[in-house]
């Protein structure tokens, strides 16, 4: 599907590889690649930069100053919307307008567990989420690709929990415009609410913006800046939730399970954390020069 873009230079930076780490930030590379991580808010990518030519291409951008829509972050325990906010009784604190949205990970300090200068892996409780556990984040680069994963493990009590990635890609890289593909064969329908409507259709690649769920078999979606840049991710789950409703940015979201997912839908059913089975999203982002 190709996505609509309007006309913006990407703004030149130093590589961050170049800047001082701060108390709360750290930083990887390898080859052409270096990403920064923020600690604070639950060690998302903050930064990824990749050289091309002797300048710097920032293939993450910032929406908004909001924890939701900037850099690279896991959504966990709960990935994009629930109903009601809720979890069983328990009504969750509304953290992005009404929604209650992308679980307690985006807003919680993480802390470093391992690091080297092409790793890092960071945890973090789950904070008002009432099961006790945790969620771990790690990340690797090797060969132009980035490992990235997600695992979520439970201290005691079986929980429901759906995850994912949340990337904000520029809408235009180097003056380019960005062309989505994703290999879709299914779509949840979207109601009113913002959330599923139970009714799951056959997708045709329809031309449109989407802030929807897919199911992809083969697993994997890219964005392209022909020319320029190709991001592509492959995951070991075949949902994705696709967001490109807005002029500056575009969401390709790999997650374990769709939005709502912490119920039980006719399409749908969530897996149970338990001491010993966590549940674990494994993903790979392959960036390659054009």
């Amino acid at each position: 599907m190709r996505s609509s873009a309007i006309r913006r230079r990407s703004l030149k930076k130093a590589p961050p590889s170049l800047l001082p780490e701060s108390t709360t930030q750290r930083s990887i590379a390898a080859g052409d690649l270096c990403i920064t991580f923020d600690e604070e808010l639950g060690g998302r990518a903050d930064t990824l930069v990749v050289q091309r030519n002797g300048t710097s291409l920032h293939l993450l951008t910032r929406h908004s100053d909001a924890p939701i829509d900037h850099g690279m972050y896991a959504m966990a325990p709960w990935a994009g919307r629930i109903r009601g906010n809720a979890i069983g009784d328990r009504v969750m604190d509304a953290s992005f307008g009404p929604w209650a949205i992308h679980g307690t990970a985006p807003w919680r300090r993480a802390t470093v567990e391992q690091r080297d200068a092409t790793s890092i892996t960071f945890t973090q409780d789950l904070g008002e989420w009432p099961f006790a556990g945790s969620v771990t984040t790690s990340w690797r680069i090797e060969d132009q690709t980035i490992s990235a994963d997600i695992v979520v493990s439970s201290h005691l009590d079986a929980f429901p929990a759906t995850v994912g990635w949340h990337p904000w890609f520029p809408r235009e890289l180097d003056g380019v415009s960005a062309v989505v593909t994703l290999p879709a064969t299914q779509q949840l329908l979207r109601g009113p609410d913002a959330l599923p409507t139970g009714e799951v259709v056959a997708f045709h690649d329809a031309p449109g913006t989407f802030d929807d769920a897919f199911l992809v078999p083969e697993q994997r979606a890219s964005i392209t800046w022909p020319g320029v840049a190709r991001v592509e991710v492959t995951s070991s789950s075949p949902w994705f939730v696709l967001f490109d409703q807005l002029p500056d940015a575009i969401c390709i979201e790999p997650q374990s399970g769709p939005p709502d997912g912490l119920r039980s839908h006719s399409f749908w059913e969530p897996q149970l954390v338990t001491p010993d089975n966590p549940l674990e999203l494994r993903t790979q982002w392959r960036v390659a020069l054009l």
